[in-house]
């Protein structure tokens, strides 16, 4: 009944630890590591070609 003023528990979608204050925000997501961050960049193509080693299928690099 009350769920609408529970808060939602935001994850990482890497490893979707679930976000405290000490998390990365970054692209409207937030992380547990840098890791985290550089793997979510790679799966969405928003990693630059020195860190993805020029290996992205769609040659987005």
């Amino acid at each position: 009944m009350f769920d609408v003023f529970k808060k939602k528990e935001e994850k990482d979608p890497v490893c979707g630890m679930i976000a405290s204050e000490k998390f990365i925000s970054k692209y409207g997501e937030k992380f547990c590591s840098e890791s985290c961050v550089k793997k979510y960049e790679v799966e969405n193509h928003i990693a630059n070609e020195k860190e993805c080693g020029g290996s992205c299928a769609r040659g987005c690099c």
